[in-house]
């Protein structure tokens, strides 16, 4: 079945481009996690904050 839409516009030329290199995706991944961290614990300070 067509879609109708190209490689380009449909996103898979991201998909199958090659990653980046290590240093760059683990800077990333450690950023992200680290967000999440102080997320969450924003959060529980917030909802603690309330409630207390």
């Amino acid at each position: 079945m067509r879609t109708g839409c190209s490689a380009a516009r449909c996103g898979e030329a991201a998909i199958t481009a090659e990653p980046g290199p290590l240093w760059r995706r683990l800077v990333w991944f450690a950023a992200l996690w680290l967000g999440g961290v102080l997320t969450v614990g924003a959060v529980a300070w917030v909802i603690r904050a309330v409630l207390l």
